[in-house]
């Protein structure tokens, strides 16, 4: 420690827990989880926070303060690296068979195959058996769901689904499970429903940059009513945001002025301006040509 002019060779430095305990005394806890409640609504999430577990939360907290060896260590980020990883495994199987390369590609659509559930040991209700589905969606994007036996997410995580679906060269297959089609069909649902809900107005979450938008538009419209400067080209923003969901650089933009408390009027303004120069919102959802999502492929997880 140094302090500007401290002329002792020893300096004794003291803190102090209160006697209630930390947590009974600032709610640390509760706080945390209220807070990471609020981040759920706004950005989704189905991890687990503060399961039990041992030591007890208030010796947790106290090896927290203490510095305990190890407690400030950074966990391992298993959603950094998970492309390169799925890579290394994709290029060491082709190394070692360069025939699997070929024999992948030409795999038709909607393919299956089941493997052995390999439960987390420490969360099992967390890895339920069920089915792991890719499909390939009209805008040709990737999804990758895992339902469990009663058609419901477990996960969109990729980390959670690659590692369950990770198994040995010389693993054999299982027989298919008897709710393996059903199962899919589910998982293909809840794509096309997430879909549907795009293209239906669903304005998204109450936190959101398109939902907090369109209600205070709302508001501004129905506190002007029959004011003749508000010009149709703010009622016709207004109605894009409500149809279509908005584009990156509008969320960005968006957002940043709800943060600085923008007036309505000012919202107003920049939201047609960025409808007038097509930054507004994404429309191609609306005029693609019909096209149906596509199963690539499956994997039953049966025990």
């Amino acid at each position: 420690m140094d302090r500007i002019g401290q002329k002792r060779d020893t300096i004794f430095c003291y803190s102090f827990l209160p006697a209630q305990g930390v947590e009974d005394i600032i709610k640390l806890r509760q706080r945390i989880i209220h807070r990471l409640r609020e981040n759920e609504e706004v950005v989704g999430s189905d991890e687990s926070f503060f399961e039990d577990q041992t030591p007890s939360d208030a010796e947790a907290l106290r090896n927290l303060y203490d510095e305990k060896s190890g407690i400030l260590d950074e966990p391992e980020d298993d959603e950094v690296d998970l492309t390169s990883e799925a890579f290394e495994v994709w290029a060491q199987a082709t190394k070692n068979d360069p025939a699997l390369r070929k024999a992948v590609e030409d795999l038709p659509d909607v393919v299956f195959a089941t493997k052995k559930h390999a439960p987390d040991p420490e969360r099992p209700e967390l890895t339920p058996p069920g089915v792991l589905t890719y499909i390939r969606t009209p805008q040709d994007h990737d999804a990758l769901l895992w339902v469990d036996a009663e058609g419901k997410t477990v996960t969109e995580s990729l980390v959670r689904i690659f590692r369950q679906a990770k198994c040995a060269p010389d693993e054999s297959a299982l027989a298919r499970r008897a709710d393996h089609h059903p199962l899919v069909a589910r998982a293909l649902k809840i794509v096309e429903e997430e879909r549907a809900d795009l293209k239906s107005g669903s304005l998204g979450s109450r936190r959101g940059a398109r939902f907090r938008t369109y209600e205070r538009l709302q508001d501004h419209l129905r506190h002007r009513e029959g004011d003749l400067f508000l010009t149709d080209q703010v009622r016709a923003a207004i109605q894009a945001v409500y149809d279509h969901p908005l584009t990156t650089e509008a969320v960005d933009k968006i957002n940043r002025q709800l943060r600085s408390n923008i007036s309505d009027e000012d919202l107003a303004n920049l939201v047609t301006a960025l409808h007038r120069d097509d930054r507004l919102v994404v429309v191609n959802l609306h005029d693609e040509p019909a096209k149906e999502p596509r199963i690539l492929c499956s994997l039953g997880i049966a025990d």
